[in-house]
């Protein structure tokens, strides 16, 4: 039987609502989205939001796919997700 996999290549970024600055790192912004700090799912994003105090949406990259998941947050409450193509 042979196996079939799928890998699925993302990126999770964190970005602050209002000024669309993404999360570098250590505190710092970048609106350079190479620059970056690529976190390994949403949760690990989600865990340095609630860790640091950010209000933020994250935003979730499908490169194979050019679209992106845009998760709203409200004080750290994630209250809403869209798609958009890149």
């Amino acid at each position: 039987m042979e196996s079939c996999e799928t890998t699925f290549v993302m990126k999770v970024l964190v970005q602050d609502p209002d000024t669309k600055r993404f999360y570098k790192s250590g505190g710092k912004w970048t609106e350079k989205v190479d620059e970056a700090a690529v976190f390994k799912d949403a949760i690990e994003a989600t865990i340095l939001c609630s860790a640091e105090q950010i209000d933020a949406n994250l935003v979730v990259e499908f490169p194979d796919i050019q679209e992106k998941l845009e998760i709203r947050s409200g004080s750290t409450n994630w209250t809403s997700a869209s798609f958009f193509s890149t």
